[in-house]
């Protein structure tokens, strides 16, 4: 079960549990998350991006128009007055909380919440900072069955 608390990356984005509650205990900043939108002040579970789009100050919807452009987090967020270390620092916050529960509860070790802290906020800065490109096409498997495979 713990391996799934810091599955977090460039594909993951979409998919970050609730934010607002235990970033605004982490960070100390109860005001600033009383102060967004319902909805980035409690998104529904594996809503990352609607954190970030509260973060940010925008819909999700904008958000992920922007992103669609090629544009990355980071740089959809200086755009609109905020910053992607701003975006970081709430999705890894987030995540120290999860792992503050799961230590808490003795599922994990500190030492396992400390390394898989790091690897998150690594994973969380690369797919911030990052820009995404649209898959081209559908991708189908060769005749005879997947790639790589000998017969």
């Amino acid at each position: 079960m713990s391996h799934r608390l810091v599955k977090i990356g460039v594909a993951s984005l979409a998919t970050f549990g609730a934010v607002a509650g235990p970033v605004a205990l982490a960070t100390g900043t109860a005001s600033a998350a009383a102060a967004a939108p319902a909805a980035a002040v409690n998104p529904p579970q594996g809503a990352p991006l609607a954190a970030a789009a509260g973060v940010i100050g925008i819909p999700v919807e904008q958000l992920r128009a922007e992103l669609a452009t090629g544009l990355s987090i980071a740089q959809v967020a200086a755009s609109h007055g905020s910053s992607g270390q701003a975006v970081i620092d709430t999705l890894v916050a987030a995540e120290k909380a999860k792992l503050d529960a799961a230590v808490a509860a003795g599922r994990i070790t500190q030492a396992q919440a400390d390394a898989k802290l790091a690897q998150a906020t690594t994973r969380i800065t690369t797919a911030v900072n990052t820009v995404r490109t649209a898959p081209t096409g559908t991708t189908t498997p060769p005749p005879g069955g997947r790639p790589g495979r000998r017969r």
